[in-house]
C-alpha cells in the first residue's frame, strides 16, 4: 500500500538532489532524462516540459519525451503551443487540463472536434507550474487509447515534479543571464581585480541558490533527504499557504516551522506557537480565540486570543491531531473566513493569519477512528511537507553532534576539542527511536559527564544508566570520596541547568536518564538542597 509513494518520494528526491550537483551545461540532458523516468512512472506514452512565451501568448515544448510508438502522437501534442482555449486555461486562469478521453475536450479547443477523434490522443494531464504567483511552465502527460484516468494523487504529484524543473530552468537563465552581465563588463572595462570582487560573491551565491543547509541556523547537514526537504520548504515559505509538517516526534518540527516563518515575507511579525496537546481542554477555546471579561466562571479579565496576538504574522498549532473535536469545528470555520469570535463576545474579528501545522500522529488514520474531521485535514493538507527521522539522515548525525557538542561546551565551560575514539561510528550506527531530539540530549549529557579534550558518550546508546538508590549501611565499603563529588558535582550542575526541576518533560531526571525517585535519593544522600534564593522554574 506504501510502496508506491515511497517509489515517488524517491523519484522526487533523487531529482532534486541530481539538478543540485548537475552544471549549467548539462540540464538540457538531465531534463530529459529525467521526463522519461516521469513517464514511465506515471504509465503514459508521451510527457513533455512546456515554457510560457507571455509577450507572444504562447506555449513552447523545452523537452519531451516518449515511446517508439507513440512518434505520431508527441507530434500531435504541439497542438497545445498554438491553442488558444489552452493558453487562456492553464496560463491565464492557471487551471490544470485533466481528460480521460480525446472526447471529453470540448470543441472550441482547437475549433475543430474532429480533431481531437482523430488525433489519437486518448487522455492528457497538464498542469500549470507557478513560480512567486505566475505561471511560468507547464507539464504535461499524454496517453492514447480509449481512456486512461488521472487519480487525483497524480496531479499532486506531477505538480511537484514539474516546479522542480520550472525552478532549475529558471535558476539556469538567472545564471546565464548573470555571465552574459559578466561577459559585458569584461569586455568594457578589462579584467580588472576590483570586478572579480564585486561579481564572484554574486555568482557563488546564486551557484547555492537551489539548496543549502548552511542557509538555515541550527539545521546541519548534507544529506539528501534534508536537501529535499529544505527544498519543499523553499518552494512554499513566501506563500500564505497552509503547510502541514508530519513526522515522528523528535525529528524538528518546530524548527523547521520557524525556518518556514523566517523565509516568508512575514518574518518581521509575530510567530506564536501554540501546543495542542499542552493545553487543558477547558481552556484551549479561549487561548486560541481569547474571552471577555466575565466569558465563564473565573474570568476575571479579558484575554486576547493566539489567533489575535498572530494578526499580520503565523500561528504554529504543534501537535494538530491532539485538538479536541469541538475545536476543530471552529478552526475549520476560522479557516474558511479568517474571522472569529472571543468567547462571551457577539463581535466579529477578521485577522491575516497564516497557519503552520504540525503532528506525528496519521491524521488519515485518525479520521477513520472518528477523532479527526475530514473536512480539516483537507483544508489543513494543502501542502503537506513530511519531516525525515534522523535514521534515514545518518550522514547528517557526525555533523549535527559536532554542532551541539560546541553549543554545550559554550554553555557548560567546557574545553573539550575532539570526539573520543569510535564515539561518531557509535552516534550512526543506533537507530535514534527519539530523533534529532534524543540526539541532543545524548550530546549534552556526554559533554557534562566528559572530562578533558576528548567527548566519550556518558552511556551505551540504548541503555539508561542505572545509579544505586540504596543508602550505604554502616557495614558496607565506602565509595571513594573522588567518585561521590563527581557524582554529586554532576547532578547539581544538572539540577540547576533545568531549574531546580526535576520530573517531567525537560527535568532533570530525563535529562540524566534516570527515574525521577531515583534522582531525588541520590540528592538526599548526597546533600544536594535548593538554595531559598533560587526558586524551583515554571
Amino acid at each position: 500500500m506504501l510502496e508506491e509513494p515511497m517509489r515517488f518520494e524517491d523519484l522526487a528526491s533523487a531529482l532534486c538532489a541530481k539538478f543540485v550537483k548537475t552544471p549549467l551545461e548539462q540540464v538540457e540532458q538531465e531534463i530529459a532524462r529525467a521526463l522519461e523516468l516521469i513517464r514511465h512512472f506515471f504509465g503514459a506514452d508521451c510527457c513533455s516540459l512546456m515554457e510560457v512565451l507571455s509577450d507572444v501568448r504562447q506555449i513552447h515544448a523545452v523537452s519531451k519525451t516518449y515511446g517508439e510508438e507513440a512518434k505520431q502522437l508527441a507530434l500531435k501534442t504541439d497542438i497545445v503551443s498554438s491553442s488558444w482555449w489552452f493558453y487562456q486555461r492553464l496560463v491565464e486562469q492557471a487551471e490544470p487540463v485533466v481528460f480521460s478521453s480525446g472526447e471529453q475536450v470540448p470543441p472550441e479547443a482547437n475549433g475543430e472536434s474532429a480533431f481531437w477523434k482523430k488525433s489519437g490522443i486518448g487522455a492528457m494531464l497538464i498542469l500549470p507550474l507557478g513560480i512567486g504567483g505566475q505561471v511560468t511552465h507547464v507539464i504535461g502527460l499524454w496517453s492514447t487509447g480509449s481512456k486512461h484516468e488521472w487519480p487525483a494523487a497524480y496531479l499532486r504529484r506531477l505538480r511537484l515534479l514539474g516546479e522542480i524543473f520550472a525552478h532549475v530552468l529558471i535558476h539556469r537563465r538567472d545564471q546565464e543571464a548573470l555571465l552574459r552581465s559578466k561577459r559585458e563588463l569584461t569586455e568594457a572595462f578589462g579584467e580588472s581585480k576590483m570586478l572579480k570582487e564585486q561579481l564572484e560573491p554574486k555568482n557563488k551565491h546564486l551557484q547555492g541558490e537551489v539548496i543549502s543547509p548552511n542557509q538555515f541556523r541550527e539545521i546541519v547537514g548534507v544529506s539528501d533527504p534534508l536537501k529535499y526537504l529544505l527544498y519543499r520548504i523553499q518552494q512554499v515559505a513566501d506563500m500564505k499557504t497552509t503547510v502541514l509538517l508530519t513526522g515522528e516526534t523528535g525529528t524538528g518540527k518546530g524548527l523547521f516551522a520557524r525556518v518556514l516563518h523566517e523565509l516568508s515575507g512575514r518574518r518581521n511579525k509575530p510567530l506564536v506557537k501554540v501546543n495542542c496537546a499542552g493545553l487543558p481542554p477547558n481552556l484551549i477555546e479561549s487561548e486560541l480565540f481569547g474571552r471577555e471579561k466575565g466569558a465563564f466562571t473565573g474570568s476575571t479579565a479579558k484575554q486576547i486570543g493566539r489567533f489575535e496576538l498572530a494578526n499580520g504574522g503565523v500561528i504554529f498549532l504543534d501537535e494538530i491531531g491532539d485538538l479536541p473535536l469541538e475545536l476543530q469545528a471552529k478552526l475549520l470555520k476560522f479557516i474558511e473566513d479568517e474571522e472569529f469570535e472571543r468567547l462571551g463576545s457577539p463581535l466579529t474579528i477578521k485577522v491575516d493569519v497564516r497557519i503552520i501545522a504540525a503532528t506525528n500522529k496519521n491524521l488519515e488514520e485518525e479520521i477513520e477512528r472518528g477523532r479527526f474531521r475530514k473536512d480539516l485535514f483537507y483544508r489543513l493538507n494543502v501542502f503537506s511537507i513530511t519531516i525525515p527521522p534522523l535514521r534515514f539522515r545518518k550522514q547528517d548525525i557526525p555533523f549535527i553532534a559536532k554542532f551541539y557538542a560546541e553549543k554545550f561546551c559554550k554553555i557548560h565551560g567546557k574545553g573539550i576539542k575532539e570526539f573520543a575514539g569510535n564515539t561518531v561510528q557509535a552516534l550512526e550506527n543506533y537507530s535514534w527511536p527519539g530523533n534529532v531530539r534524543e540526539l541532543i540530549n545524548v550530546i549534552e549529557r556526554a559533554v557534562i559527564l566528559s572530562d578533558g579534550p576528548e567527548l566519550r558518550l556518558g552511556e551505551k546508546l540504548g541503555e539508561k544508566e542505572k545509579i544505586d538508590a540504596t543508602p550505604l549501611d554502616h557495614g558496607q565499603e565506602e565509595v571513594p570520596k573522588g567518585l561521590v563529588e563527581t557524582e554529586r558535582e554532576c547532578i547539581l550542575a544538572t539540577v540547576r541547568k533545568m531549574g531546580w526541576r526535576i520530573e517531567g518533560r525537560g527535568g532533570a531526571a530525563q535529562l540524566l536518564g534516570i527515574n525521577p525517585s531515583t534522582l531525588r535519593s541520590r540528592m538526599k544522600k548526597l546533600g544536594i538542597n535548593r538554595p531559598h534564593n533560587e526558586p524551583p522554574r515554571a
